[in-house]
């Protein structure tokens, strides 16, 4: 693929693949008309819906599992790439971490219940 033949302000030649005109989109009279129409639009392709105010109940497993069920909710929204992915990975660490809380917590109430049967304190 060619270069683009034009110089920047510094003086050095673009680096941007040239067109058919030996020019770039940025450099080329052709593309005048799109570049403005990429300009109004400005990053309103990119902008990400504003979710409502997350879960602040940190207190409970039902009040974190909401807050990171809306944080992935919103994680998916990004593009696709590795701050998406490390987002991702984070919020299912988290969410993993508190199953397993859970999961002892129940396990030791089991054990508890258990040995005071065993012993004969069982109510």
């Amino acid at each position: 693929m060619a270069q683009c033949k034009a110089r920047t302000r510094s003086g050095q030649r673009c680096k941007a693949t040239a067109g058919a005109d030996g020019l770039c989109f940025t450099h080329s009279p052709r593309w005048e008309r799109k570049r403005a129409v990429a300009r109004r639009k400005g990053g309103r392709g990119r902008a990400y819906p504003r979710l409502a105010a997350g879960s602040d109940d940190l207190t409970t497993p039902e009040g974190i599992r909401a807050g990171l069920q809306q944080v992935l909710a919103a994680t998916w929204l990004l593009d696709n790439g590795t701050r998406r992915t490390r987002a991702l990975c984070a919020v299912y660490a988290l969410a993993l971490r508190l199953l397993e809380s859970e999961v002892q917590e129940r396990l030791d109430a089991l054990e508890s219940r258990l040995e005071a049967i065993e012993h004969g304190t069982a109510k």
